[in-house]
This record gives C-alpha cells, sequence and structure tokens, in this order.
C-alpha cells in the first residue's frame, strides 16, 4: 500500500512539471516581427588628431553612434583633449588634402598706371561657375578650392574704349604652377581676340595669387 502512495507522488511531480513546460514562453518565441525593435546604433567614422601641433594626421575611428559622447559634446562641439577631431562625411574624408587658398587680382601694365580707369570693372570666371567682379588695381579675398588645376577666364570686352585699351597681356602666378594660358601678347594685341584664360596648378595648404595684368 505504501508503494502505491510514492507512485502516485511521484507522478504528480510530473504532471505539475508538465504543466509548467507547456504553459511557459521560450525567449526565442516572443521576438515576433514588428513586437521589438533589434535595430542597432548606426556606425560613425571619427577622424582622431594624432602627431604632433603642425604636422596632425588624422586616424580613422569606426565607433557606434552612441560612443561619440566621448569625442563631442551635447552640441557636437568636440571636447578637450578632441579639439581637431570631427566626423568623416564623403566631402570631408579623413586626412583629405588640405584645401588650396586662391587669390585673384588685377592691376595695370602701362607705362602710367595712373591712367587706369579705376572705376572699370572686369568680369572672371572660374572653372567651378564662380563669377565676380574686379577693378583695376584691385584682389579678391582668398577663397578656398580643391588643390590640383583650374581654370580662370577673363572674357574679352567686346567694347573696348580704344586699341590696346583693358586687354589681358600677361599674367602672374605665386606660390603656384602656370599649367596654360591664351589671349595674352607681352608685344602687341592679338590680331585675334580671344578671352584671357589661365590653368594654374594649386598646392595643398598654400595661398597662391593670379595677377591679371592689363594694357590701358
Amino acid at each position: 500500500m505504501r508503494h502505491s502512495i510514492k507512485a502516485v507522488a511521484v507522478l504528480g511531480v510530473v504532471v505539475v512539471v508538465a504543466a509548467c513546460s507547456e504553459t511557459s514562453v521560450s525567449p526565442s518565441s516572443s521576438l515576433q516581427p514588428g513586437s521589438i525593435s533589434l535595430s542597432k546604433a548606426p556606425k560613425v567614422t571619427v577622424c582622431h588628431a594624432a602627431g604632433r601641433a603642425g604636422t596632425t594626421k588624422y586616424v580613422a575611428i569606426t565607433i557606434s553612434a552612441n560612443g561619440l559622447g566621448g569625442h563631442f559634446g551635447n552640441n557636437g562641439t568636440p571636447k578637450a583633449g578632441h579639439e581637431l577631431d570631427f566626423i568623416a562625411t564623403a566631402e570631408r574624408p579623413c586626412n583629405a588634402p588640405e584645401a588650396a587658398q586662391l587669390r585673384i587680382c588685377k592691376l595695370s601694365s602701362a607705362k602710367d598706371p595712373s591712367t587706369a580707369d579705376l572705376d572699370r570693372s572686369f568680369h572672371f570666371l572660374r572653372e567651378d561657375g564662380v563669377e565676380f567682379e574686379l577693378k583695376f588695381l584691385g584682389c579678391t579675398e582668398p577663397r578656398e578650392v580643391p588643390p590640383g588645376e583650374i581654370t580662370l577666364t577673363e572674357p574679352h570686352d567686346p567694347n573696348l574704349p580704344q586699341a590696346f585699351s583693358y586687354y589681358a597681356t600677361h599674367v602672374i602666378v605665386t606660390n603656384g604652377t602656370l599649367v596654360s594660358s591664351s589671349g595674352f601678347s607681352f608685344l602687341s594685341r592679338p590680331t585675334i581676340v580671344e578671352d584671357a584664360i589661365v590653368t594654374v596648378g594649386l598646392t595643398s595648404g598654400e595661398l597662391t595669387t593670379v595677377t591679371f595684368f592689363n594694357r590701358n
């Protein structure tokens, strides 16, 4: 009789365990589509400044966007010790060549420059679409441009007031390389009037001044 009671007791335990296993939910079955977000924070490439001052190079560090707090504050300003760090973009990758500085000037090459009409404006065009006006004895402010070659055009003025007046005769380039030019004449006005076009080689991190000279 005692053996029968033990068997029932064991059976009861088995039943209870079986009941628990049927009603419990496995962790994996709760992750139904759309029931919970499993997306991770996007990755961000931080360009971390390294090297001595003046010779800084950047080390690309790809981290979770959640980890930006170690480099940047809430307003995106680099924290102390990371003053030169920045977030890489397609336009500004780590260790991209430093921009070149370009300044364009307009001077008179007449024997008597005092006869130049200082109010007369000259139209210029950069190959990247930037247009601007310059007067005699004037220069643009230095502007950042990609290093490499860039072409500048001073369109010919079809309404010249007199012969040898207001036509580009030569150009001087400093801290850069004169690659090619056309429309210039050192001795006399060209028989075929052309736009004054100059292509200049610009060096990373340097200021290049291109000076157009005109007779007047």
